[in-house]
Order: C-alpha cells, then structure tokens, then sequence
C-alpha cells in the first residue's frame, strides 16, 4: 500500500505517463473552481505577460490565452506535460 502512495505522491508532483495524465485530470476537476475565478477575474491587457508556475497540462494556460495577454509563459518539471501542452497549444 505505501508504495500505491509513494506512486500518487510522485505523479502529483511530477506528472509522467499515463499516470500523469490522470493526476493532472484529477488536479483540474479539484482546481476547476480556482481556475474559473482566477480566468473572470484576473485583469490581463494586451500587452501584459502572464507566468504560470507548475501549468501541468495547460489547462489554465489555454484559459488566459483566451485573454489575449501579448505573451505567455510556463514553468513546469514534468517533460510528459510540457510536451504535451505544446503539442495542444
């Protein structure tokens, strides 16, 4: 059983494989409420950048995107799910 933990521990902070792609789909449903608030009311100009620390899929990237900031920017540990959100994006 500690290992099935050790696992989900892992795949929560850093995301690979098929795993990864449940974890961050789980971490979206739980966050979907975050996201929203954060995308209504998040002031974002034209010209502004925006830094997402941690982006997992890109969820809230694609998100603020739709807010046409001039630039956006993300920092994540996982190869899986950077490579994944550039092929989405």
């Amino acid at each position: 059983m500690k290992l099935i933990y050790k696992y989900i521990a892992q795949q929560f902070g850093n995301p690979t494989g098929f795993g990864g792609k449940i974890s961050t789909f789980i971490m979206n449903c739980l966050n979907r409420k975050q996201y929203k608030t954060v995308v209504e009311n998040i002031d974002i100009q034209e010209t502004d950048t925006v830094l997402d620390i941690g982006f997992g899929n890109g969820y809230l990237l694609r998100k603020l995107s739709n807010k046409n900031p001039q630039k956006i920017c993300g920092i994540e540990i996982s190869a899986d799910m950077l490579n994944s959100t550039i092929r989405k994006n």
